[in-house]
């Protein structure tokens, strides 16, 4: 996996995000933090916070992701194969997965964004 540059926002130092590092939240051990840091001033980064149903969603969208890629092929490479009928079924079950992706997607980031405004709000009050 291709390492991402990564710019500190606090101290602007430039260095290669690594490998994630987890942890299991204390209040709910059924939630895990994704997180990377700063090596020079230790800035934290949130990349996800997963539930439940985070975790079934990720499923799901590697499930709609097989089998768009199954439609991709069929679609690109039999298309003179196909009757009308046949391609518009596909076209449209590919449609209808890559909007299906989407929202999955986007329910992640807005269980990632509750968790985020949970525990990091509860971080700043301690501090």
């Amino acid at each position: 996996m291709k390492k991402i540059s990564v710019i500190c926002d606090d101290c602007n130092t430039e260095f290669k995000m690594g490998k994630l590092e987890t942890e299991v939240m204390e209040d709910d051990p059924t939630i895990e933090h994704g997180y990377f840091k700063c090596p020079k001033c230790d800035k934290l980064y949130t990349v996800y916070y997963a539930d439940t149903a985070y975790r079934k969603n990720v499923d799901k969208v590697v499930a709609c992701s097989r089998r768009i890629n199954e439609l991709q092929g069929i679609l690109k490479y039999k298309t003179k194969k196909l009757s009308d009928g046949d391609f518009i079924k596909y076209h449209n079950e590919f449609n209808a997965l890559i909007r299906e992706q989407e929202e999955l997607m986007q329910a992640n980031k807005d269980i990632t964004k509750k968790y985020k405004n949970k525990y990091e709000e509860e971080l700043i009050c301690q501090n």
